[in-house]
């Protein structure tokens, strides 16, 4: 089952550090911290092949079948935010909601519903 999984570098954006060129040191990080969404599900179990050392995990959030990492990682010296995507078939019903709702008294603002909903 395919699973979306994407990975922020935070800092990059905070300090316009991001380049229009491939950075394969940063997509390595990227990649890890993504795979490691699969098998972590605390800070006590950042310990699994892709856990690298320089990747300070401070904190996993769980809801309704999702996972979100939160941490730092010290040689690009950025916040990192990893999602685990749909890990099942309840998930992908749960998720597979693409129209977008506006939740907020601003309009303009307009989340997808299915993300929205967890």
């Amino acid at each position: 089952m395919f699973n979306l999984v994407c990975c922020i570098f935070l800092s990059f954006l905070l300090n316009s550090q991001i380049h229009a060129v491939y950075q394969e040191p940063i997509v390595k990080v990227a990649l890890n911290i993504s795979q490691a969404a699969y098998c972590v599900d605390s800070i006590s179990t950042w310990d699994c092949a892709t856990c690298d050392a320089t990747n300070k995990l401070d904190t996993v959030l769980n809801k309704r079948g999702e996972r979100v990492l939160l941490g730092f990682n010290t040689p690009h010296q950025s916040i990192f935010v990893g999602f685990r995507g749909s890990s099942n078939i309840q998930n992908w019903i749960d998720n597979v909601k693409f129209s977008q709702i506006t939740p907020y008294s601003n309009p303009q603002i307009a989340v997808e519903n299915g993300f929205y909903g967890l």
